[in-house]
């Protein structure tokens, strides 16, 4: 997963950088990274964020079924 698409799913997610980085275990820096392409998440990291992804996929479809 590349900095676009960590950046994508951050940016829909409506958090802060804090939280984000807390949501998926890891220190607002080591998030800063990742989002910089200065570093790579390891396999569960992906996970989370690919898991975070689904969630924010299931609340749109679920906001705009009305």
């Amino acid at each position: 997963m590349n900095e676009s698409e960590i950046r994508r799913i951050f940016e829909r997610s409506n958090l802060s950088q804090a939280d984000f980085a807390e949501r998926i275990g890891k220190s607002t820096r080591t998030f800063q990274h990742y989002l910089k392409g200065e570093t790579t998440p390891n396999s569960r990291v992906i996970s989370k964020l690919k898991e975070i992804e689904t969630e924010l996929k299931e609340d749109r479809t679920k906001n705009t079924s009305y």
